[in-house]
C-alpha cells in the first residue's frame, strides 16, 4: 500500500537514519522535508509505511523528478516493489514521465532505478552531487 504523506515525519525519519543520510543529504544539518508542504502543487511525498519513501518534484506539466530513500531493512525485493508501486501511483495521478539524476558513484541506486523500470538517458553534473546519470521512465 502506498500513502501520500500529509506531514514530513516518515520522510524525516528515513532521511536522518545514519545509513541513509550520507546518500541523500549533502550537509550535516538535520534533513527536514517539512518545507515542501508549503508548495503542495510542486511536491508529492509518498511512502509505504514500512521504510520506503519518495519525494516527487514537479518539473513541467506531467513531468516529475523523483527522489527515493530506503531504510536498510527495506532494501531489496520489498523495496523494489515499493519503488514500482510509488511510480505507478504517480502515473495514476497523471504523471507522463518521471526522471531522476543519480550520482555516478552510487551504483546501488543506479541498479535500483533500472530494476523499477527506468532507462539511463545520458550523464551530466548536478550543482551539489557532482557527476550524475540521468534516468527516465515514461508512462506506457
Amino acid at each position: 500500500m502506498i500513502y501520500r504523506a500529509t506531514d514530513a515525519a516518515f520522510h524525516n525519519l528515513i532521511a536522518n537514519h545514519p545509513e541513509v543520510k550520507p546518500t541523500i543529504c549533502y550537509h550535516d544539518d538535520y534533513a527536514d522535508f517539512t518545507p515542501v508542504f508549503e508548495q503542495p502543487e510542486h511536491y508529492i511525498l509518498l511512502h509505504d509505511g514500512e521504510g520506503a519513501a519518495s519525494c516527487f518534484e514537479w518539473s513541467a506539466p506531467g513531468i516529475w523528478q523523483g527522489h527515493s530513500m530506503f531504510l536498510p531493512e527495506r532494501r531489496g525485493k520489498e523495496g523494489i516493489q515499493s519503488g514500482k508501486d510509488m511510480v505507478a501511483w504517480m502515473f495514476d495521478y497523471g504523471a507522463r514521465m518521471i526522471w531522476g539524476q543519480t550520482p555516478l558513484d552510487n551504483r546501488p541506486a543506479q541498479m535500483f532505478n533500472r530494476l523499477i523500470g527506468f532507462k539511463a538517458n545520458g550523464t551530466g553534473t548536478h550543482h551539489v552531487a557532482g557527476p550524475v546519470r540521468y534516468f527516465v521512465l515514461e508512462r506506457e
